[in-house]
């Protein structure tokens, strides 16, 4: 069989095509091991630090949608904490 441009480009594809197909398999195995060596512990306290980090994330988007909708001089939420600053200075006695 003679070798041509197109016959070299068709049997590196396939070479490339089975190399994704490997990587695949491969991190799939992998993935599926490495979830079945955690227990119900592990995978209850990942879950638990997501739903604090989705917490904070919602509530660091909502102050900054308010801070938004509140920017001027009669802003609400830099009365808030302006207020709160001052109550803990008094209280700390500065």
């Amino acid at each position: 069989m003679k070798m041509t441009m197109k016959n070299g480009l068709q049997f590196f594809s396939f070479l490339n095509l089975l190399r994704a197909f490997g990587l695949a398999i491969t991190q799939r195995v992998a993935a599926n091991l490495s979830v079945v060596g955690w227990s119900a512990r592990d995978r209850q306290r990942g879950a638990s630090a997501l739903e604090y980090i989705m917490l904070a994330a919602v509530i660091v988007g909502l102050l900054v949608v308010l801070a938004a909708a509140y920017s001027g001089e009669n802003n609400p939420i830099k009365t808030f904490f302006d207020n709160l600053f001052k109550e803990a200075g008094v209280e700390v006695g500065e």
